[in-house]
């Protein structure tokens, strides 16, 4: 599955986009409007899939 990695600790736009999506920890994988924060297992297996 093709994806774009943002460090958010070098990349201010990458830390907006994360702001306006109201997520305040990473790691936040993003698939359309659908997000997983942390590294739940489960639910990023559920995203791939989906």
């Amino acid at each position: 599955m093709p994806f774009v990695e943002k460090d958010v600790s070098s990349d201010p736009d990458a830390i907006q986009e994360l702001i306006r999506a109201g997520v305040q920890s990473t790691p936040a994988i993003r698939r359309g409007a659908r997000w997983v924060i942390g590294f739940d297992q489960r639910e990023l297996l559920a995203l791939v899939e989906s």
